[in-house]
């Protein structure tokens, strides 16, 4: 394993996120937090400096990565990054708040290939290497979950195996 050398960084709310009142103190705290939530995508940047850093523009552009969000940070909270090529962890003191788990972009499968389009994410390929097209009708952003360990077996994910785990959305009275 390689270990990526360990920073840390006093967690910062960028404005841009301000429009979603819990990246606020006042919604953070009519939440129930102690203050202002940092964004995951910021939390998600502070877990990819030392990878990018460590293995460079190949993974910025073409290698994958799974993250879990455990708990908040909040602003002004010390952020310690910590880890390597298996996992990289970002802490608030003894508390892991969230952990990365580094692919190179030959170990990359088709979920860490994702595009923005609308509201939605849209793969590129799928694990089978159907294009964009083939790889909408088997899958959808939710699927991307499924995909993921699919990828690990060296197996396709089915259309019956994705649509068993998928939620209904509430319906509204």
């Amino acid at each position: 394993m390689e270990t990526f050398p360990r920073w840390s960084i006093a967690a910062v709310n960028l404005p841009e996120h301000a429009d979603n009142p819990v990246h606020t103190v006042e919604g953070g705290l009519a939440a129930g937090y102690d203050g202002a939530v940092v964004a995951g995508t910021t939390v998600f940047a502070y877990l990819t400096r030392p990878v990018a850093a460590a293995w460079g523009r190949a993974w910025v552009v073409g290698g994958g990565y799974e993250v879990w969000f455990q708990g908040p940070v909040l602003a002004d909270e010390r952020v310690v990054v910590a880890g390597g090529s298996d996992k990289v962890v970002a802490s608030v003191g003894e508390r892991v708040c969230a952990r990365l788990v580094p692919e190179r972009a030959a170990e990359a499968h088709w979920c860490a290939r994702l595009t923005r389009r609308g509201d939605g994410v849209v793969p590129q390929a799928d694990c089978a290497g159907r294009p964009a097209a083939a790889a909408l009708d088997a899958h959808d952003h939710r699927g991307a979950r499924l995909c993921a360990r699919a990828c690990r077996r060296r197996e396709p994910p089915t259309r019956a195996a994705d649509a068993s785990r998928r939620r209904e959305p509430p319906t509204r009275a």
